[in-house]
Order: structure tokens, then sequence, then C-alpha cells
């Protein structure tokens, strides 16, 4: 006998139907108890979990055990072709993608094609017309960056109010205008050049240029959150935006030696963080710092 289950959300009156696999997967993780306890649950509780399972969704391409060197090769096939498969079922199921609030892509690249993955990714972010939250991580020895179809996608989303992005998507977004209603932006240089050696001096530069048109066009609709390499934060951030902020973060400063200036230019802020990878021995000073947070 197949399982078949149908929901009916709040603010329409058609019938969904979520799909049989996404269910078997759910189901397959739960005790047995549980398992009959669900499966007995009515017909008028199904919107209340389908909202709650798909609030937050995680899709990977690749694999971070590879990238980081915990094993030597896995197998990818099958992990793709399940992510492909999800993103579909959201791009053609406006039940599901209206639950998902959350997005995290996961984009470890395992070849350099990947544009049938992007187009499934740009589809189903493009039906989440209740998303509030977009994260994308990736590595540098299997590099991956959203497409600008994607960007232009997510740009035009009218609930999105936090994204986290590769430092390289600057040079698209400050051609897109300000999102909507974004009040968060993160933007890591990591793939960039993970140590000093590795940085891509010309691209680096490049984007950061282009990272100061991006805040002048946010000007006008200030974020509240900023999460930035250092040396961007220390010299491109308009004097307006940081004014705004709320929260701010950092990413591997190689030197704070005038941030203390730019921290009392934050009156508004609430929390300051610094991250910092020791690739070389050397740890920056932050004491100064302290006379100003104090």
């Amino acid at each position: 006998m197949g399982l078949f289950m149908q929901v009916t959300p709040a603010d329409t009156h058609s019938t969904i139907q979520l799909p049989t696999e996404l269910w078997g997967v759910i189901f397959a993780y739960l005790p047995r108890r549980e398992l009959r306890t669900c499966l007995s649950i009515g017909r008028l509780f199904h919107d209340l979990a389908l909202s709650s399972l798909f609030s937050t969704a995680r899709i990977r391409f690749g694999s971070w055990l590879v990238v980081y060197e915990v094993r030597r090769e896995v197998q990818e096939g099958y992990a793709d072709e399940n992510g492909t498969s999800f993103l579909l079922s959201i791009s053609m199921n406006p039940g599901l993608a209206s639950c998902i609030k959350h997005f995290d892509v996961l984009a470890f690249a395992p070849h350099d094609d990947c544009s049938f993955e992007m187009e499934c990714l740009t589809r189903a972010v493009a039906a989440m017309r209740n998303l509030r939250t977009l994260r994308w991580y990736t590595a540098q020895n299997a590099y991956m960056i959203p497409s600008e179809r994607f960007l232009g996608t997510i740009a035009s989303s009218t609930q999105l109010r936090e994204c986290s992005l590769p430092f390289e998507c600057v040079d698209v977004l400050a051609n897109l205008g300000p999102f909507p209603h974004l009040t968060g932006l993160s933007l890591d240089v990591l793939p960039l050049g993970q140590r000093n050696e590795s940085l891509d001096v010309a691209l680096y530069e490049r984007c950061a240029f282009n990272f100061k048109s991006l805040l002048d066009i946010y000007a006008q609709a200030p974020l509240a959150a900023l999460s930035v390499p250092g040396e961007v934060a220390t010299t491109l951030c308009p004097k307006q935006t940081l004014c705004n902020l709320t929260h701010l973060a950092l990413r591997n400063p190689r030197h704070l030696r005038h941030f203390d200036s730019v921290l009392e230019h934050c009156v508004c802020l609430e929390s300051f963080w610094i991250s910092w990878c020791d690739h070389d021995g050397t740890i920056p000073d932050i004491s100064a710092l302290f006379q100003v947070l104090k």
C-alpha cells in the first residue's frame, strides 16, 4: 500500500501534495513508537508539521570531507542526485517552497561544470516566497560561487532579510542595486585566498572597490548587521553605514591599527566579533580597541 499525504495551507483553499519520497526519508529516522504517532496524526495538523519540518533547508553539492582532507574519496553521485531532486521538488511544489524560511547552500563542487545544479538552485530559490535567510558556504579547494542569474533572483526576493555570500559576488551585487528589505550582509573572503601567499590581489582589490559602491547603495536602506573582511571595513565602510550597525564582524584582519576610529562611528553597536585564522603565527593587536569599546 502506498503512502499518500495531503496538506491544505492556511492561506489557500487548494490542496498541496507533499512528495511521498520526502516523508519516507523523514520517517526512516523515527523510532517505531514515534512513527506510529506521526502516521496517526490527523490531516488537521499536517500543515503545522510541514511548516516546522521545512522552515530550514540545507542543500549540499560535493563533499567537505574531501575538501578538508578528512577522506581521500567520497562517492558524490547519489548525494548530488538527491540534492537536485529535492530542489526540483521545491520549484514544482508551491506549498513546500512557501514553508522554507532559511536556506543553506554547502557548495563544495566536485566538478567544474555546475550549470545544471545552479539552474536547479535558481528555480528553487525563486519559488521560496517566504525566504528570510540565505547562507552560501564554499571552500578554496572545491570552489563554487553563485551565478549572476542566481544573485538576480535573490535580489528580487522581497522577504529576504539576511544574506551570506562569497566576497566576489560584490561585482554583481553592486550592479543589481539594494535588496528590498535586507538588514544583514555577510561576505566571506576566504575563497579568494585562505593564506596570504595565495590571495588573488587583483581580484581582491577590484572586489573591495565594488564593495564601497555596494555600501553606498545601502546608505539609503541601512544595514543593521555586517560581516566582512577586516581591511575593507577599516578603509571602505561609509560613516552612514557604520552609524546604523548593531552587529559587526571582521574576518581575518591583517592589521587593526586604525580600526579604533571606525568603532567610534558605530554608535548603535551591540555586538562586535573578530575571527582570525592563525596561518603565519601572528595575531593582530586588539588592545587599542578595548579603550573604544568600554
